[in-house]
């Protein structure tokens, strides 16, 4: 039950449908383009999402890779967690 209240606090954040079930709070996460780095920094100032969000993943991986430090290096760490890891995107090539 704690799973699915984070991942409905997560989703609204990031100003997506709330979904009644991890299943659907994940699958709207995936809609969103969203610099962890920022989002982080966002919250603790009361921010809006709209300063972190960008319109396709193509920009956000523009971002990362051409702004300094915002790349999210503890990746084994945010995988671990099932919600964030549907905001992060290859920015790299696997091979």
């Amino acid at each position: 039950m704690a799973k699915k209240k984070h991942g409905q606090r997560l989703c609204a954040d990031v100003e997506v449908e709330v979904g009644s079930s991890i299943t659907q709070c994940k699958k709207a996460l995936r809609s969103k383009h969203i610099n962890l780095i920022d989002f982080v920094r966002m919250k603790k100032r009361g921010g809006d999402v709209s300063e972190c969000e960008f319109p396709t993943r193509k920009a956000l991986r523009n971002y990362i890779l051409f702004v300094p430090g915002k790349v999210f290096r503890t990746l084994k760490k945010a995988k671990e967690n099932g919600f964030i890891s549907q905001l992060l995107i290859q920015v790299w090539n696997a091979g």
